[in-house]
């Protein structure tokens, strides 16, 4: 090949179509060339041969030019044999479609032909030694290891207070993974799961602990004092902070550790319960669980120490408060069997069992299960748990109970699925009602009572209203443009068959003539619905929020918003709480569904 210089520009022939290929020295000229890169008319065909790869269909032996990037070609191809890409790939690769490596067993995301699967789903990962046998985790760690040894990182020194990349870098993932975890985009595969009740988290923390045992790993604090290290400084004094409650105080003391001989004589002291369990296997009064057996019956149940210690068999007499029993005995007089059950997603309990419905109902007394005994997940870890078990469960608070027994009676009537009175929606009208008559009906068959909307409408028949629905403006700004569906029920002991869509129907109606294109509804998760009815009337889920929680003193609750931080005494939200001698009760988290019109 020869090359020539022009006005200082090194350039040759293509051989090709014969066009001059300019370059701006020899060098990159003659680089070209065994690139077998040519001039800008024909360069795009030859360069799309030469990164190109090729395949053979598994099915019909046709060869098919697989891209990088576009992979229109082979979904075409794959769609002739009424299959799509990925199908293809694990022909051709003779493989099932990989789930997720943390064990999860859920199918990950199909890149493209060249790289498959993803190996794990968003949000989900595990540690080297849940996904790999020993020898492959040792050869992983010893390699990481030795990449990274001797080496600085480029971000060694710098937080978000010296450095504005970091900051920078730390505010745009805080916002972003804030969202998808709103969004429901990203999942922590752990939550709601224990080493009790999860293979892999069993695998995990035995693995963690044979390795603090070891000396392999070590707590960063170890040597630290609050005197030589301002971290553990800072930790000391929240701590003592914390410890400074006198409830917390008081829970601490009664949460002390036994030894084994006091484990046997607070167990066996009354005489009435033998201890089966090894008492060295306990940890925590309140958590572990020992296996007992009645003298008296030959019952053989498990509890931990703190239900144990009264001598109680818990076989012949139940812990119950009378709440409880009036629930059971209620449930029981619609012909149903009941029973206190932890097998159904142990170890946690669940207060009354419903086998025959797969229903289960916890009763929440205010006190005990208040932030000062149960965490803020805990009420909606139970309803994720029995929602994997298929089971529906519905928490009944102590006040609701209290006040407002005979709506909480209808809606456990109406997960059984005996209710007394069924009517069919296309037999009554739809009115709208007066505030005055909106408020009284809310009131008398609403869980959460009446709440302020802009429009409400009903089902009546005989003059009888059977079942209603009101909208509002939603709270939230960002949902300023639509509706919200602020109450929808029916009359207690009733159903109304097709009542729903009939009034989600004209709240759609009433919605695009008001010039409304968007209509929202938030589903509590705390009452063992699943949203089915929403998405059979063509509402969308578009996330699940956080927990919902109320204010109590132990007697009542209060909502969230009663309570809250006030600048111009310059007190924060907890100062307020104090100050009234409220804290928080949280239920369940809510489900959002949003209507297109």
């Amino acid at each position: 090949m020869e090359y020539i210089k022009l006005e200082n520009v090194w350039s040759r022939i293509c051989p090709q179509c014969h066009n001059l290929v300019k370059h701006k020295n020899r060098a990159k000229c003659m680089a070209a060339e065994k690139r077998e890169k040519t001039c800008a008319t024909c360069s795009r065909s030859n360069i799309g041969k030469k990164n190109s790869a090729t395949t053979a269909c598994p099915i019909c032996n046709t060869v098919i030019r697989v891209p990088t990037a576009d992979q229109t070609e082979i979904s075409d191809h794959a769609l002739q044999h009424g299959l799509d890409a990925a199908q293809l790939w694990c022909m051709k690769n003779n493989v099932e479609p990989t789930t997720c490596a943390c064990g999860c067993g859920s199918q990950t995301q199909w890149i493209n032909w060249k790289k498959g699967y993803n190996r794990f789903i968003i949000g989900h990962n595990a540690n080297i030694y849940s996904s790999y046998d020993e020898d492959e985790a040792n050869r992983l760690a010893t390699t990481r290891g030795s990449n990274w040894r001797g080496k600085e990182s480029h971000w060694k020194g710098k937080t978000k207070e010296t450095d504005d990349a970091v900051r920078l870098r730390a505010i745009a993932t805080s916002k972003s993974r804030r969202q998808a975890f709103k969004e429901n985009r990203i999942r922590i595969w752990s939550k709601g799961k224990t080493k009790d009740t999860d293979e892999r988290l069993c695998k995990l923390a035995k693995k963690q602990k044979e390795r603090f045992a070891s000396g392999e790993l070590q707590p960063w604090t170890k040597g630290l004092t609050k005197a030589n290290d301002s971290r553990v400084a800072r930790m000391a004094h929240k701590v003592a902070l914390t410890h400074s409650s006198n409830t917390l105080r008081k829970r601490f003391d009664e949460m002390k550790r036994h030894n084994k001989d006091d484990i046997i004589k607070l167990v066996e002291h009354h005489g009435t319960l033998k201890l089966l369990s090894d008492p060295n296997n306990y940890t925590h009064e309140r958590k572990s669980m020992l296996k007992v057996t009645c003298i008296a019956q030959g019952h053989v149940f498990e509890a931990p120490l703190i239900n144990l210690k009264s001598g109680r068999c818990l076989v012949c007499d139940p812990i119950d408060s009378q709440a409880q029993i009036e629930i059971k005995n209620f449930i029981k007089s619609l012909g149903f069997d009941v029973t206190n059950n932890r097998q159904v997603i142990a170890p946690l309990e669940l207060d009354i069992w419903v086998p025959a419905a797969r229903v289960a109902i916890e009763y929440n007394g205010l006190y005990f299960h208040s932030v000062i005994h149960k965490s803020s997940q805990y009420h909606n870890n139970k309803t994720m748990m029995c929602k994997e078990k298929n089971v529906k469960l519905f928490h009944v608070f102590e006040d609701e109970w209290r006040d407002k027994q005979e709506i909480v009676r209808s809606m456990i009537a109406t997960r059984l699925g005996v209710n007394s009175r069924k009517i069919a929606a296309r037999k009554c009208c739809i009115v709208e009602l007066p505030s005055s008559k909106k408020k009284c009906f809310f009131e008398t068959n609403h869980l959460d009572g009446n709440t302020p909307s802009k429009k409400s409408w009903g089902l009546q028949i005989n003059n009888e209203i059977v079942a209603a629905v009101s909208v509002r403006k939603p709270i939230h700004k960002a949902q300023a443009d639509a509706w919200e569906i602020a109450r929808l029920c029916s009359k207690r002991n009733t159903v109304i068959v097709g009542g729903i869509s009939k009034l989600l129907k004209h709240v759609s109606e009433q919605a695009q003539a008001s010039g409304i294109h968007r209509i929202i509804s938030y589903l509590d998760t705390r009452f063992g619905g699943t949203g089915k009815w929403y998405e059979h009337n063509g509402f969308v889920l578009k996330k699940q929020t956080d927990a919902r929680f109320w204010w109590t003193d132990f007697t009542h609750r209060y909502n969230r918003f009663k309570y809250r931080a006030d600048s111009q005494r310059g007190l924060t939200e907890a100062q307020i709480a104090e100050e009234a001698g409220v804290h928080r009760i949280y239920g369940c988290s809510n489900l959002l569904y949003e209507l297109q019109l």
